[in-house]
């Protein structure tokens, strides 16, 4: 009998990877790692592609997750006891552990709003728009206030 990864898909499986996924911060290359009864990534993804019912087990399951990760992130921006360590001259901030914190939570923010968009996308207003009115020059004028208003958050952002 040969042992190791399993390489032939089953639903019980599926559902199993999909329950852990759910309530994990992990993705799926560490825990097929961390699982000997998971099948390798490329074989988990290969599943995904040919199993219908595992894909969506598996999207219901990164909508699920998402929430885990929303709260990881959450714990960590409410815990201070990093932002700051002992010198020989008092205290100094630990600006690599903020940048790094900044960064998982604008990529938990961005995966938020691709997982689950009707609860985390950013809303989109719909305006009735006059017939007399330049729609193509509204459009231009909207789009050059959020290129402005993109390019101010990250100049604000690299200063501190």
């Amino acid at each position: 009998m040969t042992t190791g990864r399993p390489t032939d898909y089953s639903l019980e499986l599926a559902m199993e990877m999909c329950d852990v996924i759910s309530g994990s911060h992990l993705g799926v290359e560490n825990l097929c790692k961390k699982n000997d009864n998971w099948p390798a990534p490329a074989n988990f993804f290969k599943w995904l592609i040919k199993h219908s019912e595992f894909r969506e087990l598996y999207i219901k399951a990164k909508k699920c997750q998402i929430e885990v990760l929303i709260e990881d992130v959450l714990h960590c921006v409410n815990d201070e006891t990093h932002d700051f360590y002992p010198t020989k001259d008092g205290v100094s901030i630990n600006y690599a552990y903020l940048a790094r914190l900044k960064h998982k939570v604008d990529t938990v923010k961005w995966l938020a709003t691709k997982l689950k968009p009707r609860a985390y996308g950013d809303k989109i207003q719909v305006e009735k728009v006059d017939p007399g009115k330049d729609t193509d020059l509204l459009i231009a004028k909207e789009i050059a206030g959020m290129i402005k208003a993109n390019d101010n958050g990250r100049s604000s952002s690299s200063e501190s």
